[in-house]
């Protein structure tokens, strides 16, 4: 998937059959989950690992993801 940072994250793990994780549960958007995942504002190439899926930043307007490319599988 190739996704905006504006994504509604519900709908996006709603499609790729995840469930939305209690700690992920006051974020809405892609945007946030990414920031809350590493921790810190992404740069692009930042990449993390989640329910078996490769989630990497491919752009960023400002201080916000703007797209992120998520790949099932560890790479």
């Amino acid at each position: 998937y190739i996704v905006s940072g504006n994504a509604n994250l519900g709908k996006l793990f709603e499609s790729m059959d995840i469930e939305l994780d209690e700690d992920d549960g006051h974020v809405v958007v892609v945007n946030g989950w990414i920031m809350n995942q590493l921790g810190k504002v992404p740069e692009v190439g930042d990449s993390f690992d989640y329910e078996g899926y490769h989630v990497e930043v491919l752009e960023m307007e400002g201080m916000r993801v703007s797209k992120a490319r998520i790949i099932k599988g560890d790479s």
